[in-house]
């Protein structure tokens, strides 16, 4: 999308808007209304969820060209989750009403923007397929690594790392047991901690 961007009509190009964010800033707040498309021109932004419990789920990752906020767009009603920069990063800011007319006047616009909301569906069902056959052991190491990535190393609450992978305390306890013989994680008592990549003392 982003040749779209770097050729958009001048007279629309008022509503462009070049924002920068900080590694670790938000750029949207979930539950909010969202009125903007946002492209990421430099650096990587990640998108999260998190349950009543509290506990957080990466669900995307935004590199340079992706675009988010789309959905909210074309969804009626449909509230923003967090996304946050992953690096310092500057992203490209669309109005909403400014998108649409240039929609009306850019038939390929129009087409590659279905085209990249097909793409997305496609991909998230296809994620949420595989995360459901995936072995416990194998939930637990990829929600952990959500965490990692978040910035997030404990101790952190097994209650809700259970409740995250939708899997039973004591097969989670063995997924536990088995990541802090790989020298992964540090268990605690309801506490896991995740341990810098190459620390042997998970297995201790």
């Amino acid at each position: 999308m982003r040749e779209f961007f770097e050729r958009m009509p001048e007279d629309l190009s008022g509503g462009l808007h070049r924002r920068t964010f900080c590694k670790g800033e938000p750029v949207l707040l979930a539950g909010e209304e969202n009125r903007c498309i946002y492209m990421v021109e430099r650096g990587t932004a990640m998108a999260w969820v998190a349950d009543e419990s509290g506990a957080t789920a990466l669900v995307d990752r935004y590199g340079e060209g992706d675009l988010f906020g789309e959905l909210e767009i074309f969804c009626e009603g449909l509230k923003t989750i967090e996304v946050v920069a992953a690096s310092d990063c500057t992203v490209l800011q669309l109005d909403r009403d400014d998108l649409l007319a240039w929609m009306e006047r850019d038939f390929a616009l129009t087409t590659a923007l279905i085209r990249h909301l097909a793409q997305q569906m496609r991909r998230y069902a296809a994620n949420a397929t595989q995360l459901q056959l995936l072995r416990v052991k194998e939930r637990v190491r990829a929600c952990l690594q959500s965490w990692r990535e978040m910035g997030r190393r404990g101790p952190l609450d097994k209650q809700a790392l259970a409740a995250q992978v939708k899997a039973p305390m004591r097969s989670v306890n063995r997924a536990l047991a088995a990541l802090a013989k790989e020298g992964l994680v540090r268990c605690g008592r309801g506490t896991v901690t995740l341990l810098p990549p190459g620390d042997e003392g998970g297995a201790r």
